[in-house]
């Protein structure tokens, strides 16, 4: 207290007083340099008893329990709230919230902020505070956080908030999901099997299905809730009694691990360069009327990889109809469904522990699919991965007229240790380029493939088998 970083009740007063879970609590004032000082003292303390690789920063918009001042004595003598000649969504701006009246010091003590100035930017301050100190150790930050304003995206990545355990909730997980990668926050993902009210197994089987292609996957229940962890549905299915649900579970885990090459290669693009990589279909055929239906069970991974899920129906909806724009699209995982050919519409599988991945002709893309045919693995971590082998899926677009009847494809793998702070010649950058003679006629054919390695604080050789 004696520092005086804590947002105040009103100007020169006391500070400001709200109730979280501990009861009383006071708000750090990330508008005054010493408080983002005191916060980043209070991580390294923290890191110095307990090593820690990254944050989860909750209730940070920031939260009360109270309705404004849990005090009399705080309340303003002229509250604001009652001055506004217009109130977004007519509901009281005070509620769960700091008081509008609550004073921030800046550096300048001519600018006066107050709450209903600063209330949206409180979960980006702090989390800025917290990048800060992670760049500060030469670590990279991996901070997640609830609250969230324009330019977080740079600073921290996001979850959805709290969600309900329903099929209802599942499907706008999808959609919000795609809003925060075109808003510039990729790494996002919702609760899966849902954060209020009690979960079922059949709901929570098909919600990992999903929460499977998240960039950002997460268990996680309310507190009276019942267990969901995937252990808990370690029973034989009703619908599918040869099968336990967990089963189905420990399935999209690993389709998960197997992703990450690509997921990785293809986001850590994104933040260079702009765009979107959990987005509608409409985002790569935006010409094209019919993708701009279904945004739920279509969705674009980059622009190689098409997923199609089954994320609004309950449990006993088996097949689903999901559209193909124009393209050849080849399965990866389930292969069975064949290639497709579009634009089209195809009804597909969709049980609970049924999704489909395809590859776009012209791509490739790094994956290890390995890690979800095979059971002699004992991988569960990025660490674990980085010690396997990547798979190049290849599928060559043919053109006669535009490349002389030659087959072409091209993607990119981007690889680091996953804890540099400055990947500046620190990743390993690979440009893959296919080329060959594709002549339908015959079945003779030369192929070549170009791997570039840029960066420069490595010796590591590229075409090493080790």
């Amino acid at each position: 207290m004696a520092r005086n970083i804590f947002v105040k009740a009103y100007d020169e007063g006391p500070d400001f007083t709200g109730e979280v879970w501990p009861t009383d609590a006071v708000y750090p004032d990330f508008f005054n340099a010493d408080a983002v000082k005191w916060w980043q003292e209070n991580l390294e303390t923290l890191y110095g008893t307990l090593k820690f690789d990254g944050l989860w920063q909750d209730m940070n918009e920031a939260s009360n329990f109270c309705n404004g001042p849990c005090y009399t004595e705080q309340l303003a003598e002229s509250p604001q709230k009652h001055k506004l000649p217009y109130t977004p969504t007519g509901r009281d701006l005070e509620t769960k919230s700091i008081a509008l009246d609550a004073w921030h010091n800046t550096s300048d003590p001519a600018t006066v902020v107050t709450e209903l100035d600063a209330h949206s930017l409180f979960g980006t301050m702090q989390v800025m505070a917290s990048n800060s100190w992670f760049a500060n150790k030469g670590k990279r930050a991996m901070i997640i956080g609830r609250s969230a304003y324009a330019g977080y995206g740079k600073f921290a990545s996001r979850w959805l908030g709290d969600n309900f355990s329903s099929y209802e909730y599942l499907g706008y997980s999808v959609t919000g999901v795609m809003m925060h990668n075109i808003i510039g926050i990729p790494l996002v993902g919702a609760d899966i099997c849902g954060f209020g009210g009690d979960s079922w197994a059949e709901l929570c089987a098909r919600w990992y299905t999903v929460g499977a292609f998240y960039p950002f996957s997460r268990n996680h229940n309310a507190l009276g809730s019942v267990p969901q962890e995937p252990y808990v549905w370690n029973n034989a299915s009703y619908l599918y009694p040869t099968y336990k649900t967990s089963e189905f579970i420990r399935l999209q885990m690993r389709t998960k691990l197997a992703l990450i090459p690509y997921y990785y290669s293809e986001i850590r693009h994104a933040s260079n360069h702009g765009g979107a990589f959990f987005k509608p279909v409409f985002f790569e055929f935006p010409k094209d009327q019919d993708a701009y239906k279904n945004l739920t069970h279509n969705v674009m991974l980059g622009k190689q990889l098409k997923v199609s899920f089954q994320s609004t129906e309950n449990e006993t909806k088996e097949w689903t109809d999901y559209y193909f724009p124009e393209g050849d699209w080849c399965p990866i995982f389930n292969t069975s469904v064949g290639c497709i050919t579009g634009p089209a519409n195809v009804s597909l599988p969709s049980r609970i522990y049924q999704s489909h991945v395809h590859l776009i002709s012209g791509g490739i893309v790094p994956l290890m699919t390995d890690l979800v045919e095979k059971d002699n693995h004992n991988v569960s971590n990025t660490h674990g991965i980085q010690q396997l082998p990547i798979d190049l899926h290849i599928h060559p677009k043919y053109d006669a007229v535009i490349n002389g009847g030659n087959c072409n494809a091209s993607g990119r793998f981007l690889n680091d240790d996953g804890e540099v702070a400055d990947p500046e010649g620190n990743e390993n950058i690979y440009k893959l380029d296919f080329y060959s003679l594709c002549d339908p006629g015959t079945k003779s054919m030369e192929m070549t493939l170009a791997i570039n390695q840029t960066a420069t604080n490595t010796t590591v050789d590229p075409t090493s088998n080790d």
